[in-house]
């Protein structure tokens, strides 16, 4: 766990100033066995100047990763956010033969407040010696 309070900055590119800041986070990861592994994540964060709040969410993750082998592995991904009303999910599987040569295949889904956004990725790397 982790908290902090006090002056911070607060980022606008027209108007960047100071006010007051608060933050509280959690994590825990749960490993059962060895080849699992089980996370999550939440932090909070407001920011208040003259007693006027200019924004206060909650952003929270859970991750799980399956280790098949050393080599192949598997993470999905569940992100949300309550400043922008955000929750959105990955999934990734992969295998490493070594640094250099992999393959990674994955995808992802995003419903954000305005619409469903979606992509899809590989990758394939492989260094060969001359």
């Amino acid at each position: 766990m982790e908290g902090s309070w006090g002056t911070g900055p607060y980022f606008d590119e027209v108007d960047p100033r100071v006010g007051y800041l608060g933050q509280v986070g959690a994590e825990l990861v749960l490993k059962p066995v060895a080849s699992v592994s089980l996370g999550f994540a939440a932090d909070w964060e407001v920011f208040t100047e003259e007693r006027e709040s200019l924004y206060d969410g909650w952003v929270g993750r859970a991750r799980l990763d399956l280790f098949a082998t050393r080599s192949l592995w598997a993470r999905v991904i569940g992100d949300w956010s309550t400043f922008d009303d955000f929750r959105g999910g990955e999934a990734l599987v992969a295998w490493e033969r070594a640094p250099g040569r992999a393959v990674y295949v994955g995808g992802g889904v995003a419903d954000e407040a305005v619409e469903l956004h979606w992509q899809l990725m590989a990758k394939a790397t492989w260094v060969i010696a001359i």
